[in-house]
């Protein structure tokens, strides 16, 4: 079991707790709560379970997942579901098939632009290729309250998913469109009405 030690140090330092402060509440040495967030030691499961009462927060919460899917292997599962070798593949997109090849055993990392292409072509959102695969509700417990609660509006929830499926160009343009939004001062005029 390997845990996410600099996630500890994070959370721990939000909550304002020193090192020696929180090393008391848990229970265990200064030293040894230092090695646990330089993941120099990997503390037993009754330890973490105590870790993630005092952060509030599920134990699953600390404990590494291996990483499922790679970008690589996402590519393939894709690519063969819908019944394409490596060569149609790369003809649509207009790449080479070696690259298709490489990309799918993680040899080499993919620019933006040729994730888009392949995306395109098997008409997914680039996203799907980039995200990581773990459930984004660990990281939550690391957000402000604010953020949280917004997270949970429906309406918020449903921008997010619009976001995840826009290419490069309409992303760039919707985050140009917020940057004029903010500049012109009517988020802050909408804000102060209510």
């Amino acid at each position: 079991m390997l845990i996410h030690g600099n996630k500890i140090r994070l959370l721990r330092e939000q909550r304002g707790y020193t090192l020696s402060r929180f090393a008391k509440i848990v229970n265990i040495s200064i030293s040894y709560l230092s090695e646990i967030e330089r993941e120099a030691k990997q503390p037993s499961l009754k330890t973490v379970s105590k870790i993630a009462e005092a952060l509030n927060i599920p134990k699953n919460q600390l404990i590494k997942t291996t990483k499922l899917d790679s970008l690589g292997k996402k590519l393939k599962q894709v690519r063969e579901e819908q019944g394409m070798t490596q060569q149609s593949l790369a003809e649509e997109a207009k790449l080479s098939a070696g690259l298709i090849g490489q990309i799918e055993h993680d040899k080499v990392q993919p620019s933006l632009k040729t994730i888009e292409k392949i995306a395109s072509v098997l008409g997914t959102s680039p996203c799907y290729f980039v995200l990581e695969s773990y459930d984004g509700e660990e990281m939550i417990p690391s957000f402000n309250p604010e953020l949280r609660e917004l997270l949970q509006d429906e309406q918020v929830q449903a921008v997010l998913r619009q976001v995840c499926t826009m290419n490069g160009e309409e992303l760039k343009f919707v985050l140009n469109f917020i940057q004029l939004f903010k500049r012109s001062g009517l988020s802050e005029a909408g804000t102060s009405k209510c």
